[in-house]
């Protein structure tokens, strides 16, 4: 009955397994269970989806060790570079406010006189453009 229902013998079917190995992958199994429960009402335990994860785990090992590389291209090599960042997605315009709210702090920084480290820096430069501009009006 199993078989003709495509779950394996744990009782998960291969698309629970994949999406809780993946999962558990990125965070705890407890979190695993916790995040799986939001989005299908059930999930496997914590000691199920641990076991998944290594049973999974030795069939990769087994798997890499019979992955026969092809001698015949020893010259070529794959590199794949991960860019975790995402697509900029920001307007001309979303970039215009950004600078105009950092300018804002830096005013603020200034009126109330915070000796932040980082901002220290910044805060002295902005008060002494404000001293040469009073001295050049005044002249």
């Amino acid at each position: 009955m199993d078989i003709s229902l495509g779950l394996t013998r744990d009782g998960f079917s291969p698309m629970v397994m994949s999406l809780v190995v993946k999962l558990s992958t990125r965070v705890s199994y407890a979190t695993a269970v916790v995040i799986f429960k939001c989005f299908c009402r059930w999930s496997p335990s914590t000691e199920a989806i641990e076991h998944l994860v290594l049973g999974l785990g030795a069939e990769a090992s087994e798997y890499m060790d019979d992955y026969s590389y092809d001698e015949a291209n020893d010259d070529e090599i794959l590199v794949i570079e991960v860019d975790g960042k995402a697509t900029p997605t920001a307007t001309n315009g979303e970039f215009k406010k950004k600078e105009d709210k950092n300018d804002l702090k830096k005013k603020n920084l200034v009126a109330r006189g915070t000796e932040e480290k980082e901002s220290e820096n910044v805060v002295s430069v902005n008060v002494v453009k404000r001293e040469i501009k009073v001295k050049m009006v005044e002249a």
